[in-house]
């Protein structure tokens, strides 16, 4: 697959948690910075976009992630808001590499005063240029500002769900879908989002006919497009380890499509970056996703 080489790069503004996670498989215990913002971010620079990342962290966290995550400085840009109390996710999975438990303490993303200063640096990233804004799951709290500050604007928006917050945010994702280019979703997801609405189907309608629900499984994706249903099969590959494959997925999807890249081309940019993503165990995973995006061209 060649590099994509935009005119110009891209900017996407995410928002997002980030933080320390610790991941447990049967190949051991793998400890490093996580996050959907930062798998997200990983997979859309591999694309040539420019991603800034909108969150908080410590003072503490902010130092050790931008030491650690230097070789990707010219493209992410971390612009994250103090906070006293630091995210954490922790992940445990089977022998079969299914989700066996689920824990994340989001951390100052939930204090008032927090998600306002994080809201506002996503108002001055929509108001200086940025061309896409990726929702990433969020704590129902920063989602009431997060929804109606990015349905105000005029910049095309994607929104990507988890298990954990569909209920709490439930009413915002009525207004979110149907007006977002893109959704990301696994199976699961889809299946408590439908038995909470009126209708069976729910789709993202980009404000007209053009947004794209993508449903993920472990064999690859199906793509509600319009009228179409297309389903994409994923590269077969030794699974290591699952973490922030979905995210990889949405990232390279998103930075190939602001660029103009078709449907079937951003998709299979989307599902080569997952594939590698699961295919390698290893700390760090904004690094891990980007490094193999650069790994998808050799």
């Amino acid at each position: 697959m060649p590099t994509p080489v935009p005119q110009r790069s891209r900017r996407i503004a995410c928002v997002g948690l980030v933080g320390r996670e610790r991941i447990s498989h049967p190949g051991g215990l793998i400890e490093g910075w996580g996050g959907a913002a930062l798998y997200f971010a990983g997979a859309a620079v591999s694309t040539g976009a420019q991603v800034e990342v909108i969150t908080s962290l410590t003072n503490s966290d902010r130092r050790r992630i931008e030491r650690d995550l230097a070789d990707l400085s010219s493209s992410i840009l971390m612009n994250s808001v103090p906070t006293d109390r630091a995210c954490r996710f922790g992940l445990t999975y089977d022998d079969s590499l299914d989700l066996a438990d689920f824990e994340y303490a989001p951390g100052g993303a939930e204090d008032d005063r927090t998600a306002e200063d994080i809201v506002r640096r996503l108002d001055a990233a929509l108001s200086s240029g940025t061309d896409h804004v990726h929702i990433c799951p969020l704590p129902a709290s920063l989602m009431d500002l997060v929804a109606p500050t990015v349905l105000s604007r005029p910049q095309a928006f994607s929104v990507q769900l988890h298990f954990s917050v569909i209920s709490e945010s439930h009413h915002w994702l009525q207004k979110l879908i149907p007006r977002a280019t893109h959704v990301f979703m696994n199976r699961a997801e889809a299946k408590s989002l439908s038995l909470m609405e009126s209708q069976p189907e729910v789709r993202a309608g980009g404000g007209s006919s053009d947004g794209a629900t993508f449903v993920t499984d472990t064999k690859g994706v199906f793509v509600e497009f319009g009228r179409e249903r297309l389903r994409f099969e994923a590269t077969d590959v030794e699974a290591l380890d699952p973490t922030g494959a979905g995210d990889a997925f949405a990232g390279g999807v998103i930075g190939r499509s602001i660029d103009g890249a078709s449907l079937a081309s951003s998709v299979n940019w989307g599902l080569a970056l997952a594939a590698l993503t699961v295919a390698t165990a290893s700390s760090h995973g904004m690094l891990r996703i980007s490094q193999a995006g650069h790994r998808q061209d050799s």
